[in-house]
């Protein structure tokens, strides 16, 4: 759950800059391929999905360090207006897929959690939602977490562990969020 999620994250945040390509067409690129991975899974004997958002990229701390004058510790915006498009695009195929394949899913939106995590920390236990736990940078985030990086004292107080990953207490927040979103026809 972890891995995969960060890892597009990761991809949609850096594909702009490499490629220089513009947003929607990149957006354009993806759905596709989740749709296709979808009935490739569907087509192996799968019939239940939980999808989750992609995160707010604009969110994290690597974002925040690299992003010109966003100093402030509030999350970039135009990163995350991006993913906004991407997620409700994502929505759309779903409900698509969802009708013409007979197939059973649950969409836990990441997004609006991490959001809310992040502007709101103690409603979740957090006191820090700007930097991560281990790291460097302005954040505690612009280079990830190696033997040589210092550690704060108290993970349980940072939803980030590093410049992109959460730690796993907001991952055990998530982790209760998608079991309370799983309907009793998810399982039927």
């Amino acid at each position: 759950m972890t891995g995969s999620e960060t890892t597009s994250s990761q991809k949609i945040h850096y594909a702009y800059a490499a490629y220089s390509i513009q947003s929607d067409e990149f957006i354009d690129l993806l759905v596709p391929v989740f749709k296709q991975s979808i009935k490739v899974l569907h087509a192996g004997g799968c019939g239940r999905f939980i999808i989750y958002s992609v995160a707010p990229t604009g969110c994290l701390p690597f974002s925040k360090t690299m992003a010109a004058g966003s100093f402030t510790g509030k999350c970039v915006d135009r990163y995350n207006q991006e993913v906004i498009k991407h997620n409700s695009k994502i929505q759309q195929a779903l409900l698509s897929l969802k009708r013409k394949l007979d197939i059973k899913t649950t969409y836990v939106d990441l997004y609006r959690l991490l959001v809310d995590a992040v502007y709101n920390p103690i409603k979740y236990g957090f006191t820090e939602s700007s930097r991560g736990c281990c790291g460097t940078g302005t954040f505690e985030g612009a280079i990830l977490c190696n033997p040589l990086s210092p550690i704060c004292s108290n993970v349980s107080k940072y939803i980030f562990w590093d410049a992109v990953h959460p730690t796993e207490k907001f991952y055990k927040i998530l982790a209760d969020q998608t079991m309370e979103s799983l309907s009793n026809e998810f399982f039927m």
